[in-house]
């Protein structure tokens, strides 16, 4: 499961969550880019490891390459698979963070 110990980033009753409040989600979406700071605003989700990816202030990441001889080949073809589809640079426009 992942790791859920955002630092908060708003103040008042609803920042006990780490979520943004639907307000402030709504302000996100109209941002020209997302950085690190708003993924975790909307996500709840911090900096760390998660899984093959890797969380960081430039984006998500694969943890390992599709060559690490670590990897079985079924998580090999996983992580050829995430490395072409599911990868985020930070700054993101709202758009590509939605896909």
């Amino acid at each position: 499961m992942p790791k859920t110990s955002a630092p908060q980033t708003q103040e008042g009753p609803e920042a006990s969550s780490g979520f943004a409040t639907p307000e402030r989600a709504r302000e996100i979406a109209h941002l020209p880019h997302l950085k690190l700071k708003e993924f975790i605003e909307l996500t709840g989700v911090g900096v760390g490891d998660f899984g093959i990816y890797r969380i960081s202030q430039y984006g998500i990441h694969l943890r390992h390459s599709a060559a690490d001889d670590a990897l079985t080949p079924a998580q090999q073809v996983d992580a050829l698979h995430a490395d072409g589809e599911l990868t985020l640079n930070f700054p993101s426009t709202p758009e590509k963070f939605l896909e």
